[in-house]
């Protein structure tokens, strides 16, 4: 997109009106972030500034004072390459000539500060700028409503202007894959390769596999687990966690192990024996001492 002195000066001044006059948004937060430090903002970072009650131009020059900026673009830094550098984290290009030694002027002669500056770029963006700026800041909301990590949201990013090649890949990929069969799954991918390239595209897929085969083999571990007879509840959650998180054979080998272990821990009652009874034969004497007779026992007084 090229424009001439007079264009880019109506555009600062339009953009900078327009800003001006809206409130402030985390959208608008968001693409600061893709402008300044070229990566997703965190939760806690937009917040604070969506309750600041700062102006959008006052949030835009204050990011002059973070430590994270003056790290980035550290005092001394030529002004050709601060406007590079934002022309290529918004639009992952470097400004037309025309455009780079306008705003080099503008800035070293302090007719616009660096905050307004970076606002009326992102602003005046058009045509593959504003489609380029849009996917970022739509990575940038998956990110905030926790759809992707970080380490995804840095792929996403670097991905973007690559689309061609790689949605070609993505189409070969969705073609050759055994588990995509239905429009719906189809779609899954797709839309994940458009707000976040071709890393997440197959992200999802290993999700929809993931998914169909829990469906298929939760049924079979259910009868597993109901046939078990020494298994508490919670020994039944954590083999079904395992199944999701590996496979049928794994739980199947877990619910086996886990039954023995908890049969072995089973005490079994045994009720105590009682006494036993033990009969003692006397022998009784009914007669006298052996040898006598009578009343006497054979002796006399």
């Amino acid at each position: 997109m090229k424009l001439s002195l007079k264009s880019l000066t109506a555009v600062t001044l339009i953009a900078l009106s327009t800003i001006t006059a809206q409130a402030i948004t985390s959208q608008d937060i968001q693409k600061l972030y893709t402008a300044t430090f070229d990566r997703v903002p965190d939760r806690a970072g937009v917040d604070y500034w969506l309750n600041s009650g700062l102006a959008i131009e006052e949030v835009a020059q204050s990011f002059f004072d973070q430590k994270e900026m003056q790290t980035k673009y550290p005092d001394g830094l030529p002004q050709e390459e601060f406007v590079k550098s934002v022309y290529q984290n918004l639009f992952n290009r470097e400004p037309d000539s025309d455009g780079l030694n306008y705003w080099i002027k503008e800035l070293n002669s302090e007719n616009i500060t660096l905050g307004n500056f970076i606002l009326a770029v992102i602003n005046g963006a058009k045509g593959d700028d504003i489609t380029i700026l849009n996917k970022k800041s739509q990575v940038s909301e998956n990110f905030l409503n926790g759809e992707i990590t970080e380490e995804e949201a840095k792929v996403a990013l670097k991905a973007i202007g690559d689309e061609s090649k790689d949605r070609e890949a993505l189409e070969v990929f969705i073609e050759n894959s055994d588990i995509l069969i239905t429009p719906v799954d189809k779609a899954r991918v797709r839309d994940k390769f458009n707000s976040g390239g071709l890393d997440l595209a197959k992200k999802e897929e290993a999700k929809i596999r993931d998914e169909k085969r829990i469906k298929e083999d939760l049924p079979k571990l259910e009868e597993e687990l109901d046939a078990t007879n020494y298994l508490t509840d919670e020994d039944k959650k954590s083999i079904t966690k395992v199944l999701r998180e590996k496979d049928i054979n794994y739980a199947i080998q877990m619910l086996n192990e886990l039954e023995e272990q908890r049969k072995s821990e089973v005490v079994v009652d045994v009720p105590p024996s009682e006494p036993s009874t033990s009969t003692t034969t006397s022998t009784l004497n009914t007669g006298g001492d052996t040898g006598g007779s009578g009343n006497g026992g054979g002796g006399g007084f």
